[in-house]
């Protein structure tokens, strides 16, 4: 009986101090407002890690519970707390943890998952006799949800909360030991990462910031003792190169970021030691154009792209080496049937790097087949914006040029595998440099056209939050939304993809410029190898850093921009220029990408994954839209 007495008073004394009840002396009273109501608290003492700390804010005992100000607690231990107003939520970034406390409700989230609490245990918004309101939340919620340990002292009446962790070492597999900026055959820069073992590895481009994010698993950097940093590369195709380590995850994060859009090329060397990345332009097709009255043939998408011209004989054939390219959609080979002066034919493939290049040039060779008969020809090639355009002459004379064994088979494929076929000149497009029109304008608010394009889509995930959300799932559920809300008000809304689909980087403001849409709207999540960003940014091309748009594009960014602070709440990152981005400069109307907070943030992923913050960007989004089209159109 006496062992069973002893047992029930020990763990009564437990429970006394999980729950930190005040049974001992009620101290001294003062009066605080929670919920809007005068109350009687009664005050305690705080130590934080072994200091005591007087607090502006005192903790107190209300409703035999011991409440603490979260903000201060959580950061006096390195975590870090985020206030929502709109949802009157605190965000808790707590190492790998985060926590979500909301006023008033007995029900809080941690790392995405519900977790009850006794209803008379819930955070409340107090306002002290200053007038300010802070966090204050029951020491229960400390313990159990943020793992610190709570002891109470009565006759001190003092909370001591410390600490609960144990720093780990962690050992990876591989140590990065350099990255470094080398060069093939053209000025445009690669990157090459060297490593102590084989890398494994998996790479994401995010289109709308131009940057190629590569993460590396079971890895730490480890470059001249810096595990993190930036190189700075300046050069002509890439800007510079973010790195950092988490041993917490064990993962290194290698962010290139680019001066325009390109694709990404990664290949491992030296025995799967190392990786090479390198970046070309995709080009998108080869047809015959109308020219300034001439017939010719055009090379879509060379941007700025250095090129070799070869002539070989036997039979003759007028070859161009396209450097720094690749054909659209992975193709290696593509034949197409256009006949003009000299040439019967055209042929192109991934060309594989002779003696005469770098092992680690990408070319794309083009091959100009000669007309029966002809062993010589000249071909005026004119540069035209991102293309190339090559006007082929009659051939005649002979040339004396040896034949090429690297050369591209005469038929190396099917007509299925083509990039692109039109036959000869019977329907051609005329391109001219055009003067600019302004949208059509609509007679009534169902004949404004709003394009809404979720970002990424497909084999393509977007961003990667460490949890596994992927971005391109919330954008999709955001626009879909957001298309909704537009609907509902009359406007016509088309959207680039509203499924789990693939679509092009370019397919997309050629669809918004082939429906003759008023405004385009991209939907992204932002992300970065620096864990601390957060916030929302929205990006615009100036119309006179493109060679398409007629309207001016700040206002529509500027009504969007404002709307999604007002409506989230959340860190305004600014209104950005972006006119090397496709969506943006390849958009004949008003176009605007806006970037909603940050997937690697683990606070800003917290919300963004709740169906208020979804609800609150497509409300921001619509409003932006709809007070546009008011001012601008009348509708």
């Amino acid at each position: 009986m006496k062992k069973t007495l002893r047992f029930l008073l020990v763990f009564l004394s437990l429970i006394f101090i999980i729950t930190s009840r005040a049974y001992a002396s009620p101290g001294s009273a003062f009066n605080v407002k929670i919920d809007g109501s005068k109350t009687q608290v009664y005050d305690v003492n705080l130590e934080l890690g072994g200091k005591k700390v007087s607090p502006e804010f005192k903790p107190y005992i209300y409703k035999d519970r011991t409440y603490v100000p979260v903000r201060l607690v959580a950061e006096s231990f390195n975590s870090q707390v985020q206030w929502n107003q709109a949802t009157k939520s605190a965000i808790i970034s707590k190492g790998p943890d985060v926590i979500v406390l909301s006023i008033g409700k007995n029900e809080a989230i941690k790392n995405g998952e519900p977790i009850s609490l006794p209803a008379d245990q819930v955070p409340y918004l107090v306002e002290y006799s200053n007038g300010q309101a802070k966090t204050m939340v029951p020491l229960r919620i400390v313990s159990e949800l943020l793992g610190y340990k709570i002891s109470w002292n009565g006759p001190e009446r003092l909370v001591s909360i410390l600490e609960d962790q144990v720093p780990v070492q962690v050992q990876t597999k591989n140590q990065i030991t350099a990255i470094e900026k080398i060069n093939g055959s053209s000025k445009n820069e690669q990157i090459k990462i060297s490593s102590t073992g084989n890398l494994d590895y998996y790479s994401r481009f995010e289109e709308e910031k131009n940057s190629l994010l590569l993460t590396i698993k079971d890895s730490s950097i480890n470059i001249k003792g810096k595990t993190s940093g930036k190189i700075s590369i300046g050069g002509q195709m890439i800007d510079s190169v973010e790195y950092s380590s988490d041993l917490k995850t064990k993962t290194s994060a290698i962010r290139i970021q680019l001066k325009t859009y390109a694709k990404a090329n990664v290949k491992k060397v030296n025995k799967g030691q190392g990786l090479n990345i390198s970046f070309t332009n995709e080009i998108t097709g080869i047809r015959p154009v109308d020219y300034k009255g001439q017939k010719a043939i055009l090379i879509e998408n060379v941007q700025n792209s250095e090129y070799n011209i070869i002539k070989l004989n036997n039979p003759f054939r007028y070859v161009i080496d396209i450097k720094d390219a690749s054909l659209l959609g992975d193709k290696k080979a593509g034949k197409f049937d256009i006949s003009t002066g000299f040439v019967a034919g055209i042929r192109a493939n991934q060309f594989v790097p002779d003696g005469n290049y770098s092992k680690n040039d990408n070319i794309v060779r083009v091959v100009l087949d000669s007309k029966e008969g002809v062993n010589d020809g000249k071909v005026q090639i004119i540069k035209e914006g991102f293309d190339l355009i090559l006007i082929p002459e009659q051939g005649s004379g002979s040339n004396k040029t040896l034949t090429d064994p690297n050369e591209v088979p005469k038929n190396p494929i099917n007509d299925e595998d083509q990039i692109d076929k039109e036959d000869s000149f019977d329907n051609v497009e005329e391109i001219e440099i055009v003067e600019r029109k302004p949208r059509i304008k609509p007679n009534s608010k169902a004949e404004v056209v709003i394009v809404i394009d979720p970002g990424h889509g497909g084999k393509d995930p977007g961003a990667l939050a460490t949890n596994g959300t992927e971005e391109k799932s919330l954008n999709l559920d955001i626009a879909l939304r957001a298309e909704e809300i537009l609907s509902s008000y009359g406007y016509t809304v088309k959207m680039t993809r509203d499924s789990d689909s693939s679509v092009n980087i370019y397919q997309r403001p050629k669809f918004a410029n082939e429906e003759n849409a008023h405004a385009f709207v991209s939907i992204h999540a932002n992300s970065s190898t620096n864990s601390e960003a957060s916030g929302i940014e929205t990006l615009y091309a100036p119309r006179d850093k493109t060679s398409v748009k007629y309207d001016a594009q700040y206002p529509l960014a500027q009504k969007i921009h404002y709307e999604l602070t007002k409506e989230t709440s959340m860190q305004s990152r600014g209104i950005k220029q972006r006119p090397d981005l496709i969506v943006l400069n390849q958009t004949e109307m008003s176009a605007v990408l806006v970037e909603l907070g940050f997937i690697s943030n683990e606070m800003d992923l917290a919300l963004m994954e709740t169906d208020f913050f979804k609800d609150a960007c497509a409300k921001a989004i619509a409003n932006g839209l709809i007070s546009y089209m008011q001012e601008t159109y009348g509708y």
